[in-house]
């Protein structure tokens, strides 16, 4: 067997496939190698293997089972002995493996609000669970600096969109999650948020599509991301372009800027129950959870939307945010190893 060369970074092994399994060789010295499911070697179809090996071996070959491409064992020669050799399984089957070596990230920052008491209106019973939940993983998986919003008046919101207007520069991104009420004014075609003081027909205390726009406007952060799990939240955006990634793709979304929104439903109600989690958020967090390199935006919105369809009556949009200086990138979440 042969090996071929598909990236400048990773070999990919060149396999025989059978009816059970398949096999191959590759060059010594290769820590990870790409094993192509079933032997095709299709780009967009391996999976990832990392090797460890014993001192003194010589030969190897490598084999596993033909159901999703994994590999189980590395037969070795070690000093004249043909032995098994630790094989670890790593990425995911199915997906390209992409070298994100050398991409500049910058500094991560999130402001989660989460609203379920209300003084004028019905109280909510998922939003302030949700958002302590994705604080959390945004903070403990993701590396970003958290500023959590816990039932806070308007005052409270615009206090803190003006800080970050001030103090973030054009090395930082910013997520803005936000779940509570939302409204839309079919008169106006304008969408708001509903802050904790917020009253009917009082819109001096809503949080208007408007003022978000204007506030990702004038911040400095390259990447800028807004998750808005609320009624009514798809005057925002614009329809999604999904399409496939690679190494390069990240890269050349890391030097663009982004404005973009990922929202709950578009011009419909949306539901506050799931599990624990609303529906939005529960495919939020799973898909962030199950991640173990990076993911933009844009797929991050096609692995949830689905299931988002499927439990509850509302379909999530994601796309760049109108007339907020977008420049065609996309926010990357990059998982801490």
């Amino acid at each position: 067997m042969a090996l071929t060369q598909k990236s400048p970074d990773l070999p990919v092994l060149t396999t025989q496939a059978s009816e059970g399994g398949f096999a191959g060789s590759m060059c010594m010295g290769a820590e990870y190698v790409k094993v192509p499911l079933f032997g095709e070697g299709k780009e967009d179809n391996y999976s990832l293997v990392r090797i460890t090996y014993p001192e003194g071996t010589t030969t190897h070959a490598l084999k596993g089972t033909k159901e999703g491409g994994q590999a189980e064992a590395l037969l070795a020669e070690v000093r004249g002995l043909k032995k098994q050799v630790e094989v670890t399984n790593r990425g995911l089957t199915g997906k390209s493996v992409i070298d994100i070596k050398g991409i500049e990230f910058g500094n991560y920052h999130a402001l989660v609000i989460g609203i379920d008491e209300y003084k004028h209106l019905p109280k909510l019973e998922t939003a302030v669970r949700d958002a302590k939940a994705v604080a959390q993983v945004l903070e403990k998986d993701y590396g970003f600096k958290v500023r959590l919003l816990v039932n806070p008046d308007r005052l409270g919101i615009i206090d803190a969109f003006d800080e970050y207007r001030e103090s973030l520069g054009g090395k930082d991104n910013l997520l803005i999650y936000y779940a509570g009420h939302g409204w839309l004014d079919e008169d106006a075609d304008r969408g708001y948020w509903l802050p904790g003081d917020a009253q009917s027909n009082r819109r001096g205390r809503w949080v208007s599509n408007a003022t978000i726009t204007d506030t990702l406007k004038t911040l400095l952060a390259k990447h800028v991301m807004v998750v808005a799990d609320s009624c009514y939240s798809g005057t925002l955006t614009r329809s999604a372009n999904i399409g496939l990634r690679s190494g390069d793709h990240y890269k050349r979304m890391a030097k663009k800027w982004a404005r973009v929104a990922m929202v709950s439903g578009g011009l419909e109600p949306v539901s506050d129950k799931g599990g624990g989690h609303s529906p939005f958020a529960k495919a939020f967090l799973d898909v962030l959870r199950g991640n173990d390199s990076i993911l933009d935006g844009t797929e991050l919105f096609t692995k949830m939307r689905r299931p988002v369809m499927i439990s509850a009556n509302q379909t999530p949009e994601y796309s760049d945010v109108r007339n907020a200086g977008h420049d065609g990138g996309d926010f990357l979440f990059v998982k801490k190893k």
